[in-house]
């Protein structure tokens, strides 16, 4: 019964997976804010200086979670020093006032995925686009309103957890009422600025280490040699 009960703790042990960065390190992220887009630039609001301000609103998950109501920092973007769909390093890009060890660093900036055939047509509800080279996938709510998304990816860090570094993917959101995307690309490509409120929704997700993987191979040949056991203990008393 010694050996047994010595065996199945090595087991629960065996099957426990490790992960690159500990389950904490994992969450989701809401934030808000204003941006200006230009041609070739995101700016997020205060205009000017390099970066941004943007508040933290529910629902918040994880190492997130305590910094539900308060405020944080976001640099803005460029399409000279970001390009779009090109791997990058922007640390702090973005920072939080209640939590100084936590920081989302940039690495990619991805292209749109909705392509440039409708980007001209005459406004119509339901068309899609994205203008080449740009991040946006432009989508028009009906012919006179508009929505406009892209995507950032990156990795958290946290000097908690040091050495540790936590994917994330992050989507903002826009809405243009009063203007279709026609009038937001024709405005944009004419070198003029357009000015939105936004949402984004940040998702941070520890992943496992590959040690982990060979870890549970182990638990699981442990509860072989378990059952092997176990059957010679009944035939030895049978």
């Amino acid at each position: 019964m010694l050996k047994l009960a010595y065996l199945t703790t090595v087991i629960a042990i065996g099957c426990v997976p490790a992960f690159a960065g500990s389950i904490d390190d994992s969450g989701v992220l809401n934030i808000a804010g204003s941006v200006e887009i230009s041609f070739g630039n995101i700016d997020f609001f205060p205009l000017g200086g390099g970066s941004g301000t943007f508040s933290i609103f529910a629902p918040e998950t994880g190492i997130f979670g305590p910094l539900l109501g308060s405020t944080g920092t976001i640099m803005d973007l460029n399409n000279t020093t970001e390009p779009v769909g090109t791997t990058v390093s922007v640390p702090d890009f973005m920072t939080f006032s209640s939590a100084p060890n936590l920081e989302l660093t940039l690495t990619e900036l991805p292209a749109g995925t909705f392509g440039s055939s409708s980007c001209s047509a005459p406004a119509a509800a339901g068309q899609t686009c994205t203008p080449p080279g740009t991040p946006y996938d432009l989508t028009n709510q009906t012919a006179t309103s508009s929505t406009a998304s892209f995507t950032v990816d990156g990795y958290l860090t946290d000097t908690n957890n040091p050495g540790v570094q936590t994917p994330f993917t992050g989507i903002f959101t826009t809405q243009f009422e009063g203007m279709n995307f026609q009038q937001v690309v024709a405005t944009i490509e004419g070198g003029g600025t357009v000015d939105a409120s936004y949402s984004a929704t940040f998702t941070a997700t520890a992943t496992p280490e590959p040690a982990s993987m060979l870890t549970m191979l182990s638990g699981g040949l442990l509860l072989i040699g378990v059952g092997a056991f176990g059957k010679k203990l009944r035939r030895t008393n049978s």
